[in-house]
């Protein structure tokens, strides 16, 4: 799994397989999900917003990973109505992948790579 902390620290942790390990990667109480490309999902705080102190815990990589998404289908957007809602992450975000099945996994050797290559971080 790829954590990546609103202060932009990226690191990697063994996935165990249990949802409630997100909870304490991410530091939330409820999480959504928002996909990326390659069949990867970041788990997002969903009440990052709501709480106080939220605009010194924007989370601009994982931003970048959610706009990097929007351009592989960038005709669907309404990009006029963003200027109403704008498209923040706030606090810190997990990263894991969905098997063919459906299940939730840990990245492939090539989807760990395509994040990592797209953050700039270095990749082992």
């Amino acid at each position: 799994m790829i954590c990546i902390s609103h202060d932009g620290k990226v690191r990697e942790v063994a996935y165990s397989g249990d949802y409630k390990q997100l909870y304490k990667e991410g530091g939330y109480e409820t999480f959504d999900i928002v996909r990326l490309r390659h069949g990867l999902v970041m788990y997002v705080d969903d009440e990052g917003l709501c709480k106080g102190g939220w605009e010194n815990r924007v989370n601009w990589k994982a931003i970048y990973l959610r706009l990097n998404q929007w351009m592989n289908r960038q005709k669907e957007i309404a990009w006029d109505a963003l200027n109403t809602c704008p498209p923040l992450i706030v606090g810190d975000v997990c990263i894991l992948a969905t098997s063919e099945e459906g299940d939730t996994v840990e990245p492939s050797a090539f989807q760990r790579k395509f994040i990592l290559e797209l953050l700039g971080e270095e990749v082992e």
